[in-house]
């Protein structure tokens, strides 16, 4: 989806409520990265159409540090570096661990085939404002449907105290919070996220973890 000049995460759960009106009807709901800052005022605001809701790598709010990469990126994306942009991405939405032969192959075919086709910035710039300047707090208390929550302890852009803080509002929440994983936790922990996801859509238990409180919207627009 294309976004318009000014487009709030709020506005753009608009747009995709008047999808699920007009196309789907009332669904389970994954949101990852942005989609998941869209997916929770989906849920607040329409909650005829959202049966379950699954929040990936996003918390009710951007982190200081989310916020300073994301004011460095902007610009960046209107000098159209789309280069730096993307090595600081993978480089803060994997681990260490994940950097090994898979990480350097997907890094090459997606540099090579990904950066030369972005031409218009626009996109890439209101979709980062609106994530920026995304708060749901005060409308989390208003989502009544079951929610999943998937984090890492080590996401950039969402630090760990935010996932808590955001199951705490939710009535029926659940929190899945993997050591070490960073923003890319879907990709990284794939068969863990993916299992816990079914689970969780076909009504079987989910344990809410209890780790101790001690990285994009990158993922949305790279993905």
């Amino acid at each position: 989806m294309l976004f318009r000049s000014g487009l709030s995460t709020h506005d753009m759960a608009g747009e995709y409520a008047r999808i699920l009106e007009n196309e789907t009807g009332p669904a389970d709901v994954m949101g990852v990265s942005l989609g998941g800052l869209i997916a929770q005022h989906l849920a607040a605001d329409h909650p005829k159409l959202v049966k379950k809701l699954a929040v990936i790598a996003a918390a009710y709010k951007m982190g200081p540090l989310g916020l300073q990469i994301a004011r460095r990126w902007i610009p960046w994306a209107r000098a159209h570096k789309w280069n730096e942009i993307y090595e600081e991405t993978m480089a803060i939405t994997y681990t260490r661990g994940h950097k090994g032969f898979r990480y350097k192959v997907m890094k090459a075919f997606l540099k090579r085939l990904l950066l030369p086709r972005i031409h218009d910035p626009s996109d890439f710039i209101i979709a980062g404002q609106a994530g920026m300047l995304h708060d749901s707090w005060d409308a989390l208390p208003r989502i009544q449907m079951p929610v999943l929550i998937v984090g890492g302890t080590t996401d950039k852009f969402f630090p760990e105290p935010l996932f808590h803080e955001m199951a705490a509002r939710i009535k029926e929440s659940r929190l899945l919070i993997i050591p070490g994983a960073a923003h890319g936790v879907y990709e990284e922990h794939r068969r863990r996220v993916v299992t816990t996801i079914r689970d969780f859509y076909k009504n079987l238990a989910v344990v809410k973890n209890s780790f101790p409180l001690p990285q994009t919207f990158a993922g949305q627009f790279f993905e």
